[in-house]
């Protein structure tokens, strides 16, 4: 049931695009004409996300290795891996963090870019 209304409102998208003559996908092609203004906000936003996803990998085989470790009466390297844990979660955090913050800013100036532009041309057509 779900997956049909999905199809039904996605079909309904497209269609309301085609009748005013673009697509989904050219909409987007004409908002990456905006990133060029703000390359390192956009590079850095997609990296904070590649690295917050990279660290959330680390939590579960840290610990697993705890597991295993403990399991098998090695208690030596439970401390080091706890702070590996600790600093994944930590590093995980702030760049999401910095993620949000890099992704506001860059969201803001893009709309402001757009507002200005609309604006400039909706004067010159008086």
């Amino acid at each position: 049931m779900h997956s049909r209304l999905a199809a039904r409102g996605l079909a309904l998208a497209v269609r309301a695009f085609s009748r005013q003559g673009r697509l989904p996908h050219e909409n987007t092609l004409r908002v990456f004409a905006y990133i060029r203004r703000y390359p390192w906000m956009a590079a850095g936003t997609l990296a904070c996300a590649v690295l917050t996803t990279a660290l959330l990998i680390v939590f579960p085989k840290v610990t697993k290795l705890v597991i295993d470790d403990v399991g098998a009466g090695d208690r030596a390297h439970l401390t080091h891996l706890s702070l590996i844990a600790f600093g994944a979660f930590f590093l995980r955090h702030l760049f999401n963090a910095l993620r949000i913050l890099l992704n506001n800013t860059f969201e803001q100036r893009v709309i402001f870019d757009l507002r200005a532009i609309f604006i400039r041309t909706s004067s010159n057509s008086r």
